[in-house]
C-alpha cells in the first residue's frame, strides 16, 4: 500500500516536471522575441529619421521601404508578446507582472500604439521644418529611454518568470528524489533486497539531472554559450565591481541565406562552430553570450587602451568571416557590430545594450561587415542623431592589434 501510493506521488511529479519543461521552452522563444524587439525599436527610430530627411523620392522610397519591413515585424513581434496572437501552438497566459507591463499604469501597449502613430504622422509630412525635427528629436529620445525601459522590463519579466520555473524544477526534483529513496527504503525494510548499489546509482542520476537543469538555466542549448540572462548576472556584478569596459552587439551577416538554403541542421552548425570561433577570439576576462538567433553579445572588463574594443572587434570580424564547411558545402558569413563603452558613466547594463543596438544597425547600414562604436560625448537632447565612430587605421592601433590577437 505504501509502495503504491509513494509511487503514485512519485508519477505526479513527473508528469508537472514535464509541463514545467514545455513551458520553458516557449519561454525561451518569448525572450528572444522579446530581445528583437530592443534592436527593432532603436533601427525604426533611425530609418523614420532618414526616411523624413531623404533627398530625393529615389532615396525616400528606399529609406521607407525598411521602415515599413521594420514596422511589420515590430507590430507582429508585439502582437505576439501581447498574446493579442499566440505563438503557434501555445495557450501561455500573461501572468500579473506582464499584464501590468502591457495595460496597466504607462503601459506598453499605450506607448507603442504612440510610437507607431507618431511615426504615421510624421511620414505624412509634407514639410520638413523646425516643428517636425522637434518631434524627430523627441520620438529619438522616448525610443532610447522610455520605450527601451519598457521593452527590457518585458525581457526581466519574462526571464524572472523562467528562473522561477527552473526554481520550480528543481524542488520538483528534491520532490522525487525523496520519493526516489522512500520507495528504496521502503524495498529495503519490506522485501529485503540488497539497496546500497541502486540507491548509489539513483542519487547520481539526480543530482546529473540537478546539475543539468542549473547547467540549462543560464546556458544556451544550442551553442553552449551562456545566455542572456547569466550575462546580465556576470555583467551587473562586474559593473558593481568597476570592471566593465565595453558591450558588444554582434549580428551575423548572411546566416539567413545559409539558413534558408542548406536547412536549419547547416544553420546550426554553423552557429555552433561561430560560437566557438568568437569563444577562442576572446580573452579569459571577457564573456561572449547568444542573445537569440544569429544575435551575440561581449562583454569586455580589461582594456588597457582605449582602442583595445577595435582590436577585439576588428579579430572577431575577420575570425567569423574565414570559410565554414557545412553540409558539405563552404560557406562564408560575415559579422557587423556594435560596441557601447561605459567609460566613467555609472549607466545600468540595458542602457548599454540599447546604446550598442544602436551602433549595430548603424554598422549594418554602412555595409556590414564592420564596426561602430555609440559616442555619448554630444549626444544632447537635441541631437539629431548619436555620433557613430568608424574603425581607426594608424600603425599603433595595428601592432597592438597582433599582440592582443596573440593573448587570446
Amino acid at each position: 500500500m505504501a509502495l503504491g501510493l509513494t509511487a503514485a506521488a512519485a508519477s505526479t511529479v513527473f508528469a508537472s516536471v514535464h509541463v514545467l519543461i514545455m513551458s520553458q521552452d516557449e519561454s525561451a522563444r518569448l525572450i528572444n522575441v522579446s530581445g528583437r524587439q530592443r534592436m527593432l525599436s532603436q533601427q525604426i527610430t533611425l530609418l523614420t529619421r532618414e526616411t523624413v530627411n531623404a533627398i530625393g523620392s529615389s532615396e525616400r522610397t528606399q529609406s521607407e521601404t525598411l521602415l515599413r519591413e521594420a514596422l511589420g515585424e515590430f507590430h507582429t513581434n508585439h502582437l505576439v508578446l501581447s498574446h493579442e496572437h499566440g505563438l503557434p501552438g501555445t495557450q501561455t497566459q500573461h501572468s500579473d507582472a506582464l499584464r501590468d507591463i502591457y495595460e496597466g499604469e504607462n503601459s506598453l501597449n499605450a506607448y507603442i500604439a504612440w510610437f507607431e502613430g507618431e511615426i504615421e504622422q510624421l511620414l505624412a509630412a509634407s514639410l520638413v521644418d523646425t516643428a517636425t525635427a522637434s518631434r524627430l528629436d523627441a520620438l529619438s529620445r522616448f525610443a532610447r529611454t522610455t520605450l527601451l525601459t519598457r521593452l527590457n522590463d518585458v525581457v526581466d519579466q519574462h526571464e524572472s518568470e523562467s528562473h522561477a520555473r527552473v526554481r520550480t524544477i528543481l524542488l520538483a526534483d528534491i520532490a522525487i528524489f525523496a520519493l526516489t529513496m522512500t520507495l528504496l527504503i521502503c524495498e529495503a525494510l519490506f522485501i529485503f533486497r540488497p539497496m546500497a548499489r541502486d540507491v548509489a546509482e539513483r542519487t547520481q542520476l539526480l543530482q546529473t539531472t540537478r546539475d543539468q537543469l542549473d547547467h540549462q538555466a543560464n546556458h544556451d542549448e544550442l551553442t553552449g554559450l551562456p545566455n542572456r540572462r547569466f550575462l546580465r548576472s556576470v555583467a551587473n556584478e562586474q559593473f558593481r565591481a568597476g570592471k566593465p569596459q565595453a558591450v558588444m552587439q554582434i549580428d551575423l551577416d548572411g546566416f539567413k541565406q545559409v539558413n534558408d538554403v542548406l536547412g536549419h541542421a547547416a544553420g546550426d552548425a554553423l552557429l555552433r562552430e561561430v560560437a566557438s570561433r568568437m569563444q577562442r577570439s576572446l580573452r579569459e576576462s571577457d564573456c561572449v553570450a547568444r542573445a537569440g538567433g544569429d544575435e551575440f553579445v561581449v562583454v569586455l572588463s580589461q582594456m588597457e587602451h582605449e582602442d583595445d574594443h577595435a582590436l577585439v572587434a576588428e579579430r572577431l570580424i575577420q575570425r567569423v568571416s574565414e570559410p565554414i564547411t557545412v553540409a558539405g558545402r563552404a560557406v562564408e558569413v560575415g559579422a557587423s557590430i556594435g560596441i557601447a563603452l561605459a567609460g566613467n558613466r555609472d549607466l545600468p547594463f540595458y542602457e548599454l545594450l540599447g546604446e550598442a543596438d544602436v551602433a549595430l544597425y548603424e554598422a549594418k547600414h554602412g555595409g556590414k561587415g564592420t564596426w561602430r562604436v555609440y559616442r555619448p560625448e554630444g549626444v544632447h537632447e537635441s541631437t539629431s542623431s548619436p555620433q557613430l565612430a568608424e574603425p581607426p587605421t594608424d600603425s599603433g592601433h595595428r601592432q597592438r592589434s597582433a599582440a592582443l590577437a596573440s593573448s587570446a
